[in-house]
């Protein structure tokens, strides 16, 4: 490519100075076909570019963070010139295509196709484009080359990792333990029972048979029920300075997912707190809420302005709730926050997704602090969890 180059440049070179000192219209011929040739070049790839044809398909345009899902792509030339020296780019900081290189140059005659089928995988939650990225294309003298950007890139939106805990380190004596309905029922009639007539509606499993043998009539049991304990989740989305700052977002968002599920799963209500230009709540009872707050996760951004501890001051807090923090990093006016809370009798999990500070001791607090960096593995953290 090099050669040709210089050959060009001192075609153009020789015939402008035999054009200065001696003119004629050989000269001018010369000259003008010393310029041309690189224009010429030039609008073969801008040519090219315009009637070449490339063609990508995934399975679905919502996809799940670090799960496989099939990628085709695929390149032809519908014209009646060979398509010389075409290089295919990917984007490769967010996704990965594997055996890229298998379809990544190619020279295209006329009326043929090349394609390749492989496997894609998203590495971060988000909306961003996948797949090539522009083409490169080669003049058939290649003199040069030009790189053209895909005009429609393909876009997906991909969502956060949703892990199942099995148990949940600081959750496990407050959840009701699986051992089905019926088990449950009995522990809550162990509390207090008392007995009233059947009523049309009321379940058949309630029914106390002695007391019903007793006064000669159906009669139904009724119990006194504390309140049950719920979780009060509670995420800051100011924007972290720190390292890697997509893995931490990342992360945050997995365990507050993993946490708010095995809440459902175990029948305990979550409420969920985070900043959106301002502070939305959401109540996770149930399944279909849950996965209505998982579908926005992907748009979900960590651009809040209000610091955890402020969050705190203007959220109230129920006596039956347990509260769990996720932050970036811990600030004395944080622990300070969270020192009054445990003073007041409050259950306080602190999930930093950072770096311990330097000297750390915050033992004297009646809190739990689990510090999760970048290569921790969210779901063996929350199960097994690292109290200190």
């Amino acid at each position: 490519m090099k050669s040709v180059r210089i050959i060009v440049v001192l075609g153009i070179l020789l015939s402008g100075t035999f054009v200065t000192f001696y003119g004629g219209v050989v000269a001018y011929e010369l000259f003008y076909l010393s310029l041309a040739v690189p224009l010429f070049c030039f609008l073969y790839t801008l040519y090219v570019y315009m009637r070449f044809k490339i063609y990508q398909l995934i399975d679905s345009k919502t996809l799940v963070k670090e799960e496989k899902t099939e990628y085709f792509v695929q390149v032809g030339n519908e014209d009646f010139i060979t398509y010389e020296n075409i290089k295919l780019n990917y984007y490769d900081n967010y996704s990965i295509i594997e055996n890229a290189d298998s379809l990544r140059e190619c020279s295209l005659p006329p009326g043929k196709r090349q394609e390749h089928r492989t496997s894609l995988l998203c590495r971060y939650r988000g909306e961003y484009p996948i797949g090539v990225k522009s083409v490169q294309i080669t003049d058939f003298l290649h003199l040069f080359h030009i790189t053209y950007p895909i005009q429609e890139p393909y876009q997906v939106t991909v969502l956060p990792k949703l892990l199942e805990l099995s148990k949940c380190f600081f959750l496990s004596e407050n959840l009701d333990d699986k051992v089905g309905e019926t088990q449950q029922v009995q522990k809550q009639l162990e509390r207090g029972i008392e007995l009233r007539e059947f009523r049309q509606g009321d379940e058949v499993k309630m029914i106390h048979w002695k007391a019903s043998a007793r006064f000669g009539e159906l009669m139904t049991r009724k119990w006194n029920d504390k309140e049950k304990p719920e979780v009060l989740l509670l995420m800051e989305l100011v924007p972290t300075k720190q390292e890697n700052a997509i893995i931490r977002e990342d992360k945050m968002l997995e365990a507050t997912l993993a946490i708010a599920l095995y809440c459902i799963n175990n029948h305990t209500v979550c409420h969920l707190i985070y900043e959106q230009g301002t502070l939305k709540q959401k109540e996770l009872r149930n399944l279909t809420t849950f996965h209505e707050f998982y579908e926005s996760t992907s748009k979900l951004y960590f651009q809040g302005k209000i610091p955890m501890e402020k969050m705190l001051e203007n959220v109230p807090i129920r006596q039956n709730q347990m509260v769990v923090l996720l932050v970036f990093a811990v600030t004395q006016e944080l622990l300070e926050r969270v020192g009054v809370l445990a003073m007041e009798s409050r259950q306080v999990v602190v999930l930093v997704f950072g770096e311990r500070p330097e000297n750390w001791n915050a033992q004297q607090l009646d809190v739990i602090f689990l510090f999760l960096y970048n290569d921790a593995d969210v779901k063996c953290s929350l199960e097994e969890g690292e109290v200190l």
